[in-house]
């Protein structure tokens, strides 16, 4: 597959995650929330996306995502990954947060 087709498969499947939806709150099966959680579930997830390309791409090139938590990093890519792994926790947290808040 050529660069240019990835690139336009990848920004299709986007724009379809990222359409607007008709449902006051996000409901996927067993993951639901209160509709007042979805701005913030959609910032932390759009900031956990980004902090996450943003250590894939300051990275060492000979080191796989799945081991940067015990590689020794510069200044930047450390600061990336450490704001990543903080980020990330947090989304996931809030995620179970809602599923809380929607079952009481």
């Amino acid at each position: 597959m050529t660069t240019t087709l990835k690139l336009r498969l990848s920004t299709l499947a986007l724009a379809a995650i990222a359409a607007p939806q008709t449902a006051l709150a996000y409901d996927f099966g067993f993951v639901r929330a209160p509709d007042w959680m979805d701005p913030y579930a959609l910032g932390m997830g759009l900031l956990t996306a980004m902090l996450m390309a943003f250590s894939a791409f300051t990275k060492p090139g000979d080191v796989p995502i799945s081991a940067l938590y015990r590689t020794r990093l510069s200044g930047v890519a450390n600061f990336a990954f450490k704001s990543f792994q903080v980020v990330g926790t947090l989304f996931i947290a809030l995620i179970f947060v809602g599923m809380f808040l929607a079952r009481i």
